[in-house]
């Protein structure tokens, strides 16, 4: 009995590198088919649908079967070269309208209602006593996504947001 104990795992082991070899040989099918495909998308596909576990595939002999990409519903834009420019739109850089009613000034966070519907708010810390009656303004972009705004008869230019 002791002696069919190294026998048997002699066996053991013969036949765990018979199934290495073909294994091996498996993926490297596996592989070249990959290797060979044109289609960028379609070889990514074929290489992530490998089969390999400790360096060795699993997957059965055989032809691998590649599934097709899905189409992309983006079409794929043409460079623009050689054809005519197209201008991008141009940003309003001021806005002209009126304070409705008395204004007597702001305070951080104050609204400010225009004639034209839109509502401001302050958005520093700054504050001014005015009194004057519907003056008209002027909100002008700044950098980096700012406005200001300009009230005639005013020298301050609070910065201001805009709420609707």
């Amino acid at each position: 009995m002791i002696r069919l104990l190294p026998l048997a795992t002699l066996l053991a082991l013969a036949c765990h590198w018979a199934d290495s070899v073909a294994s091996t040989a498996s993926l490297e099918r596996q592989l070249l088919a990959c290797r060979v495909e044109r289609d960028s998308a379609q070889r990514l596909i074929c290489y992530d649908q490998l089969s390999v576990a400790d360096g060795v595939s699993t997957a059965t002999d055989g032809p691998i079967h590649v599934p097709s990409v899905l189409q992309s519903t983006k079409k794929a834009t043409p460079a623009p070269f050689g054809l005519p420019q197209q201008s991008e739109p141009e940003l309003v850089q001021a806005i002209r309208s009126e304070l409705q009613g008395r204004f007597l000034g702001w305070q951080p966070g104050s609204r400010i209602a225009l004639t034209n519907g839109q509502v401001w708010q302050i958005d520093d810390n700054s504050s001014a006593a005015y009194d004057l009656n519907q003056p008209r303004i002027r909100i002008e972009r700044g950098r980096f996504g700012s406005f200001f705004l300009h009230i005639d008869g005013v020298a301050q230019t609070p910065r201001v947001r805009r709420l609707s």
